[in-house]
């Protein structure tokens, strides 16, 4: 009768941590996509990171003032690249996503300043 109280509570835990891994999978996915910005001091890099960290589903938030790059990791069931790239275009900056080319090299898509 032991070992059946046993081999029952393995199985009810083994069924549970499937089904949890399994409904994780699909709905906390969190990615990282990159923006060249049109930021240029530490203003601008407090005023995006103070505000996306409040826009939904954003996880992390991080402007390199140097480099002009904003590094925002976000969860896909909660927003998406073109509601990020929105946030950050209300904000006042101009935007452009740094995709990965075929290489898997990181390419800008064309960013112009405004003269």
């Amino acid at each position: 009768m032991k070992k059946f109280k046993i081999i029952i509570s393995v199985a009810v835990f083994a069924i549970m941590l499937i089904s949890s891994g399994l409904y994780a999978d699909g709905k906390k996915e969190v990615k990282e996509i990159k923006f060249k910005t049109s930021a240029v001091c530490h203003k601008c890099e407090a005023k995006i990171e103070d505000n996306m960290k409040y826009e939904k589903g954003v996880k992390f938030v991080d402007l390199n003032v140097d480099t002009k790059i904003c590094v925002i990791k976000y969860r896909v069931d909660k927003t998406s690249p073109e509601k990020l790239k929105k946030a950050l275009e209300k904000l006042g900056y101009e935007v452009s996503e740094i995709k990965k080319n075929k290489e898997g090299k990181e390419a800008l898509e064309k960013f112009r300043s405004k003269k």
